[in-house]
């Protein structure tokens, strides 16, 4: 299936299209426009690859110098790629207008591959792709496991075909990814009075209303992941910490995350948890 998508998403690159690709999950999406980009600058193409988090970021470039055989140019604070490289793997929120006009006026970008690109209506993104299509007509290729998750106009704005769709519930079926099994906690929270904002429950009054069963959902947690690595996600900072707390208190080992912690305790705090001296890691906004 990657070979496919590969295979779909190089044609439609071939006829000037802007390909989106649709992959569950842990069914390798990296690895898939990693083989796209091994094509294309086998074509004399030159790729500018997006991400939003540094994890994300650091995770494309090893992909894409692991298959493609370089060493990628990297484009993230005050780090600057060597802008003669094939592929240079940018920072979004590093590239600003300011950081583009003085950086890259003059670098000729083929295609823009967009890693989450659920992210992409973003003005940040927008900004991005404004400034290369309006000087070099680049094509935009785009990964993303929820397309839904879009803001706004959606994709259709920025993405003109399909490249690829496999969804979580195709990768089952076929054995590439494992079965999920649903646990219910019962933990007596009433959602019913929480209103919606452009698509998503009000993340004041849901934390408001997740904190209050915090030891509900801690117990919850405790009760099914015991002796397990485990990752939580909460709907906000205040949450993960306070699971923290609770959770140590239990002797558990967990560490709270949020898109607020420096990029070395992250980098940290994850290398801790595959090392197993962390089993809980409680995140929200990464």
């Amino acid at each position: 299936y990657q070979g496919e998508a590969t295979k779909n998403t190089v044609r439609l690159l071939e006829e000037n299209k802007n390909p989106l690709i649709i992959m569950a999950t842990g069914t390798g999406k990296t690895v898939v426009g990693s083989s796209i980009i091994k094509e294309r600058i086998a074509r004399g193409k030159k790729v500018l690859w997006l991400a939003h988090r540094e994890e994300l970021i650091d995770q494309a470039k090893a992909q894409i110098d692991n298959i493609c055989q370089i060493n990628s140019g990297l484009e993230r604070a005050e780090h600057k790629a060597n802008l003669s490289e094939s592929v240079i793997v940018g920072s979004v929120p590093t590239l600003r207008k300011s950081r583009l006009d003085s950086r890259f006026s003059n670098i000729h970008i083929d295609d823009i591959f967009i890693d989450e690109c659920h992210h992409a209506t973003a003005d940040s993104y927008q900004t991005i792709i404004e400034f290369f299509q309006s000087r070099f007509q680049s094509n935009v290729v785009g990964l993303t496991a929820t397309p839904d998750g879009a803001k706004g106009q959606g994709l259709k704005s920025i993405f003109s075909d399909i490249a690829y769709n496999y969804s979580l519930i195709e990768a089952i079926k076929d054995g590439n990814l494992c079965d999920l099994i649903g646990v219910k906690i019962d933990c007596e929270i009433d959602l019913s009075g929480i209103k919606t904002i452009a698509g998503d429950l009000d993340q004041g009054a849901l934390d408001e209303v997740m904190s209050s069963k915090i030891f509900n959902i801690a117990e919850g947690i405790l009760k099914e992941t015991l002796g397990r690595r485990t990752i939580v996600f909460t709907v906000s900072v205040r949450m993960a910490v306070m699971l923290e707390a609770i959770l140590k208190e239990n002797g558990i080992k967990a560490k709270a995350l949020s898109g607020e912690s420096s990029d070395e305790e992250r980098r940290h705090v994850i290398s801790q948890f595959r090392r197993g001296e962390i089993t809980h890691l409680l995140n929200c906004a990464l």
